[in-house]
């Protein structure tokens, strides 16, 4: 953190802990900064290998493969598993009774 040994000892633990939350806050931004540039760095590379495999002709009934599939990462399975979480369908009484809320709000509103 780089604190003098003389204002090291003049605080109080209040103030070292919010010193050392608020160093360890800027510590994370930055390698969570560091970590997003490296990602986009590697995205830059996927798709130019993508891009120049993709110039390579293939055979009559071929067809090239997606970005995500020809160079996959282990990000790229963290965001699909987060897309593919099931959604519960509205019942038609929930539809229902969300429509007569929603009335009931814009009456409310009217009414001002």
């Amino acid at each position: 953190m780089g604190l003098n040994l003389d204002y090291f000892y003049s605080l109080t633990p209040r103030e070292f802990e919010n010193i050392a939350k608020g160093y360890n806050d800027k510590q994370t931004r930055l390698l969570e900064a560091a970590n997003h540039e490296l990602k986009a760095s590697w995205e830059r590379a996927r798709i130019i290998a993508h891009q120049v495999y993709c110039s390579i002709p293939q055979k009559k009934g071929k067809k090239h493969v997606g970005v995500a599939e020809f160079l996959p990462f282990e990000w790229d399975k963290k965001e699909e598993s987060e897309d593919k979480k099931p959604v519960k369908a509205m019942t038609k009484k929930e539809v229902k009774n969300l429509f007569e809320s929603w009335d009931k709000i814009e009456f409310k509103e009217n009414k001002k």
